[in-house]
């Protein structure tokens, strides 16, 4: 039940781009803004924090390092590679595994939970100087939960730009850079009622510049293990992040976004 009510709200490991070339490098800045029903908060209060997020993307060919306040982690990609870094500076720990079978993964379960693409409705609009198309999307998403029958009812309006490679949101492909994302989700949970999640991704600020390759290598220093299911592995970390937290009484999860160049302490081999 949690992969399916939180993967809208895990943007760490939902935000997955397609295996395509982009020209461009640089940064994109976002604001992530999450709220959830008292019900849901109650019963994940580690994994469900209501409030505005900020994220990074940095972007250098095929690599990228996102940066994600909400989540509390840090991720690499590699497409040249198909590998995939997620990580707590807090614990110095996290995981490593395959892009293309998370992604392919994610497909699966959507399709067969009776989802649908969204729908390109025919508006366009220039967006922080980019050509931008809206889509809406609509579907009635049907699970099995311990022999009973949970539906959550999905809504998106979105507007892409389709000049960068295509975007995994969720179990939702997106047609492009994401500019602005909106999802409400509605679960009927069998004993719980009605449960509501709505996340709101609005694009602030892209910028184009010269990107360091430490900038999007993984640092060292970090005990990454392989993993074949991301979304799990990265709702266990949470977990321990907030009962790390707790327990040393902190308020930060190590994790804040920065404009113009990191430097970083690379990898050795950080790709392998």
């Amino acid at each position: 039940m949690k992969k399916i009510l939180l993967l809208s709200a895990i943007f760490m490991v939902s935000l997955l781009s397609q295996a395509q070339n982009t020209a461009f490098e640089g940064e994109v800045m976002y604001e992530n803004t999450v709220t959830s029903s008292k019900g849901m908060k109650k019963l994940y209060p580690s994994l469900l924090k209501d409030g505005t997020y900020a994220m990074q993307y940095t972007i250098k060919g095929e690599k990228r390092k996102m940066t994600d306040t909400y989540a509390g982690l840090i991720q690499y990609e590699n497409r040249e590679r198909d590998l995939a870094y997620i990580y707590s500076p807090l614990l110095k720990k996290g995981y490593k595994y395959k892009i293309s079978d998370y992604e392919k993964g994610q497909a699966k379960k959507y399709e067969e939970a009776g989802g649908k693409p969204a729908k390109k409705t025919g508006e366009k609009k220039e967006i922080e100087g980019l050509t931008c198309y809206q889509y809406k999307g609509a579907a009635d998403l049907s699970y099995d939960l311990l022999g009973a029958k949970m539906v959550i009812n999905c809504t998106t309006e979105y507007w892409v730009c389709p000049d960068f490679p295509k975007e995994y949101i969720g179990s939702i492909l997106v047609e492009g850079l994401p500019v602005s994302f909106d999802e409400m989700q509605i679960a009927q949970i069998p004993l719980l009622g009605s449960q509501k999640q709505h996340q709101n991704l609005q694009m602030t600020e892209i910028k184009k510049r010269e990107v360091d390759i430490s900038e999007v290598t993984p640092p060292s220093g970090i005990d990454y293990q392989i993993t074949e299911d991301p979304v799990s592995a990265l709702m266990k970390i949470e977990k321990e992040i907030s009962k790390y937290m707790k327990k040393n009484k902190l308020t930060s999860t190590g994790v804040d976004v920065h404009h113009g160049k990191i430097e970083t302490e690379i990898l050795d081999d950080a790709w392998d």
